[in-house]
């Protein structure tokens, strides 16, 4: 654990709040600009996006997805709670702005699963509105609007870690909807849509230290766009932008994991820094190999993204999703994780822009067909028959989804740890006592009593018989299947059951039992 000084522990959450209640005072002062800025979209798009809203909505609410497989996960849980019960932030190890979000949520909804699961849903959601918008903002066309809300709402990795309790999600989120607003602040041109840019950017740095990337995306913007910006309203915002950039750049400066030498405990030797040259090449090439998997990306709609390309002289724009996808690369190809750790969930950030570039590119080669359609076959396209063309061509992007990848594979997960405890609990009363094996997982050595009432709320839940009153019951999690990095080998508390009580199955599902105690 790292140790800061004593007035950033003290202050730290307080400028995360500060920053949010800004960021949420900014927007309203905002809405009319903000809300006018879209006016033009028509309505029957609004219609065909609210549909594929609900569909991919509802696509990541029904998919079975884990919410367990990364202790991680839950450390950051438990560090919302204690951010929430004591306002300071004493773990700085990892960004806090992840665990500042779960605060609030704990703080609106009680300090309980659903919170956790309802908050990433929700950020997985509206996501899929900032890229119709972001897309929007770009093109100022509705047609490829669609089409990138369409995919990106069905990119697999998006939907099924919709459920999981990660910084990622919250970081996707962040990260696109400040490019949304700083996109639109540079055609605006107004002050305060700079500031609400600006802190929203930091905040998508607290959530995780990898969009820093998006600092020189907005370098980019303000060169691109520097012809219609005045730089006199810039002045006031860039310093606050690097006041509250303060706490990010001194846990940049003290982490020393972030650019110390790693040690890497599978093969046992010294990486030179988490940050090498060293890595690039095998990183970029192994995120190449990711993105080439079919079951996680339709690879016939790359076709599109690379035709998109060949549109950057005539539509300058496309340039910002290009620049998002290099930092992606340059960033994760320097990081020593891309090549130790699955890509998945890194992969999240990359979603926005690959879903904007494949719409670019589709709509480019509609509108050329549709040209050639009317010079060579005299055919003359109205505007209903163009937005049915872009119906269509939605429907084939469905079905692209639909045979090329897992996304709506939707088999049960029979080893899913959560949902099988969480499935089990259920025949256990607010006023009956739960036993559980004291979990012993190095990532949860201090908080596991915190965490198991966050994940059971509502139960009275105990890893000791003396303390129990009422109708008592016991989970077994057969550590054999799966959870034995999270509540270790050991199971002591069964062992005494056995010899001291009569256990009777209640409920079973995968590795996870439920006993009903009585005494002999």
């Amino acid at each position: 654990m790292v140790h800061a000084p004593e007035i950033l522990v003290n202050s730290l959450f307080y400028i995360l709040l500060l920053n949010f209640i800004l960021i949420c005072i900014l927007f309203i002062l905002n809405r009319k600009d903000i809300f006018s800025y879209f006016r033009k979209i028509r309505k029957i798009t609004w219609v065909i996006f609210i549909l594929i809203l609900v569909f991919g909505s509802g696509l990541r609410i029904a998919f079975p997805g884990c919410s367990d497989s990364s202790g991680l996960c839950w450390n950051h849980v438990v560090r919302g709670q204690i951010m929430l019960e004591e306002q300071k932030i004493y773990e700085f190890k990892y960004s806090s702005g992840y665990p500042f979000m779960v605060a609030l949520s704990f703080f609106f909804f009680g300090a309980s699963f659903e919170s956790v699961l309802f908050l990433n849903l929700l950020m997985s959601s509206l996501t899929i509105l900032l890229v119709f918008l972001l897309t929007w903002t770009l093109f100022k066309k509705d047609s490829v609007s669609l089409f990138s809300t369409l995919i990106y709402s069905l990119l697999p990795a998006s939907v099924y870690f919709a459920k999981l309790n990660a910084s990622e999600v919250i970081s996707t989120f962040f990260a696109t909807i400040a490019v949304l607003i700083f996109l639109i602040s540079l055609e605006l041109g107004k002050k305060r849509l700079y500031y609400l840019s600006g802190l929203l950017l930091v905040f998508a740095i607290h959530a995780r230290l990898d969009n820093s990337i998006f600092i020189p995306f907005f370098i980019l913007g303000f060169l691109l766009k520097r012809k219609d910006i005045s730089f006199k309203n810039l002045k006031l915002p860039i310093i606050l932008f690097l006041i509250f950039m303060i706490p990010v750049s001194y846990y940049y400066i003290t982490v020393n994991e972030n650019f110390g030498t790693w040690n890497d405990p599978v093969v046992s030797e010294t990486h030179p820094y988490t940050f090498s040259h060293t890595y690039l090449i095998p990183n970029i090439a192994r995120h190449f190999s990711f993105l080439a998997r079919p079951g996680d990306y339709p690879l016939i709609l790359y076709l599109f993204l690379f035709i998109s390309l060949l549109f950057i002289r005539r539509e300058k724009n496309v340039l910002f999703p290009v620049f998002w996808i290099a930092l992606f690369l340059l960033f994760y190809g320097l990081y020593w994780a891309s090549y130790f750790s699955g890509l998945d969930l890194y992969h999240l950030l990359l979603h926005p822009a690959l879903a904007i570039l494949i719409a670019y590119g589709i709509f480019s080669v509609k509108n050329v067909l549709e040209r050639c359609s009317e010079k060579i076959l005299s055919i003359k396209f109205s505007p209903n028959m163009k937005m049915f063309t872009s119906v269509i061509i939605l429907f084939l992007i469905f079905s692209v989804f639909f045979f090329n990848t897992n996304v709506f594979a939707f088999e049960e997960e029979g080893n899913c740890l959560m949902t099988n405890m969480l499935s089990v609990s259920g025949s256990v009363g607010s006023n009956d006592c739960l036993l559980i094996e004291n979990p012993q997982s190095w990532y949860l050595s201090t908080n596991s009593n915190r965490m198991m009432k966050i994940i059971f709320h509502g139960k009275n839940v105990t890893t000791s018989l003396d303390r129990c009153e009422g109708e008592i019951f016991y989970m077994y999690v057969d550590t054999a299947t799966c959870a034995h990095s999270f509540f270790g080998e050991e199971k002591p508390l069964m062992d005494k059951l056995k010899n001291e009580t009569v256990l009777t199955e209640v409920d079973r599902k995968g590795c996870v039992t439920l006993y009903r105690v009585d005494t002999k």
